[in-house]
């Protein structure tokens, strides 16, 4: 059983600390500490499998995450990724690959990669965000958290009356803007409120008829 003692909140160190306790509280050890972490970030970690190794995400300038190994005997240390992205816990699975949620994608996708180092598989692709593995010991099964975030662009009078609800899709509609003539309203629709792969559309305030603008690719 291991806690992450961080930074500004209860750290003596003022560093990102990891500690092993028993399970009835006793034999509280620290077994090291990141200095190089920055503030905030994700804190995933996980056990490798003989005990001997940790698995952990380092949050570093961007800011983004990255995976690094360390080997508890020796302190030796070792950057497993260099994605440059955004990840969200890791799992070492008893198979020795490292199962990790991460948008190097585009958006939060579950992957794998082997905990050796090589290349990185995707597990999902979807419009959601997908957080947080747990793997079974058995290796067969993950579970995980899917996040949807969805919001609507309504028009009403200025007091209020009259509410209409514009768009219909259960996405991220955002920054809405009405045309000088008032018969269309533009926006931006994404996949969530931290998406950065949003398009810009405009509708028709009559038909609710879409036209997309621009890509996410562009």
């Amino acid at each position: 059983f291991i806690l992450s003692d961080y930074a500004t909140y209860r750290s003596k160190s003022g560093n990102r600390e990891f500690w092993s306790v028993r399970p009835d509280g006793s034999d509280k050890k620290l077994e090291f500490v990141d200095s190089l972490s920055e503030k905030g970030g994700s804190v995933g970690f996980s056990w490798s499998p003989d005990g001997k190794s940790i698995a952990w995400l380092r949050t570093l300038p961007g800011p983004y995450e990255e995976i690094f190994i360390i080997e508890l005997a020796s302190g030796r240390e070792r950057q497993l990724t260099d994605f440059k992205s955004r990840m969200d816990m890791v799992t070492w699975t008893a198979d020795n690959q490292l199962v990790f949620s991460s948008d190097k994608g585009g958006s939060f996708d579950l992957w794998t990669m082997p905990a050796t180092g090589g290349e990185a598989a995707q597990i999902t692709k979807s419009p959601e965000q997908e957080y947080g593995t747990w793997v079974s010991d058995d290796g067969k099964r993950l579970i995980y958290r899917q996040e949807q975030f969805v919001s609507h662009i309504w028009l009403a009078n200025i007091d209020g009356t009259n509410a209409r609800r514009l768009t219909q899709t259960d996405r991220w509609h955002s920054r809405p803007s009405l045309s000088p003539d008032k018969r269309h309203f533009a926006f931006a629709l994404g996949y969530s409120v931290y998406s950065v792969t949003s398009s810009i559309y405009t509708s028709d305030l009559g038909d609710l008829s879409l036209r997309q603008i621009t890509s996410s690719q562009e």
